[in-house]
């Protein structure tokens, strides 16, 4: 198989990424991998746009990786206080719904530069 430009991971950047590349460049051939399961009936759409909220919730509990419970949606306040707790209440305020942190190690949190960084 032939291809032009090859994008890993179907989700909102990578959809509009290959929207954006086919409408100014037409001609070429554009493959999109993803190695996670589909959760939306047309790939690519973000699981907020679930209108049913028990299919959001399942949704987003699919799309979190490893971490394959449902997260608290605390508050933006409530996040901010989470770096000074240790163990899961402290990841499971730190993610939000629909993510997993990229280091999901108590430990490593604490090492890390980006704390919070989720997928």
């Amino acid at each position: 198989m032939n291809t032009d430009i090859l994008i890993v991971g179907s989700g909102p950047v990578g959809a509009t990424f290959a929207r954006v590349l086919f409408e100014r460049l037409p001609h070429v051939r554009i493959i999109m991998l993803d190695a996670g399961p589909q959760l939306t009936p047309r790939p690519g759409q973000h699981v907020a746009n679930i209108v049913d909220e028990q299919a959001r919730a399942q949704a987003q509990v699919r799309s979190q990786g490893p971490s394959q419970y449902q997260y608290e949606s605390p508050a933006m306040t409530d996040r901010a206080g989470a770096m000074a707790e240790r163990g899961l209440r402290r990841i499971a305020r730190l993610v939000r719904p629909g993510t997993h942190l990229v280091t999901p190690d108590d430990a490593d949190l604490d090492m890390s530069g980006l704390p919070a960084a989720a997928l």
